[in-house]
């Protein structure tokens, strides 16, 4: 089943909660991590840990695209009766 009755879940629909949950949290998490953990960073002058703070940055971005539909519905173009009409 693709969706769901009035007031009620399907399966698929509970996966796409827990899936939004889990990148909602991975995004919270990124965003304490940028404004507690990097200005310490910062003022420790190590590089290292800043490229790694950019890496974890883009692998959270490549988790969102993989976990969401990214497929294009593609219809099919109206049919067009070119004969003469009689």
């Amino acid at each position: 089943m693709d969706g769901s009755s009035k007031f009620g879940f399907s399966k698929s629909d509970m996966l796409k909660v827990a899936k939004g949950a889990a990148l909602a949290a991975a995004g919270a998490i990124l965003a304490y991590l940028s404004t507690q953990v990097i200005p310490d960073m910062e003022s420790s002058g190590n590089a290292m840990l800043l490229t790694v703070a950019g890496i974890g940055s883009v692998l959270i971005n490549m988790a969102i695209k993989f976990v969401k539909d990214n497929t294009k519905k593609i219809e099919a173009p109206p049919v067009v009766d070119d004969a003469p009409a009689e």
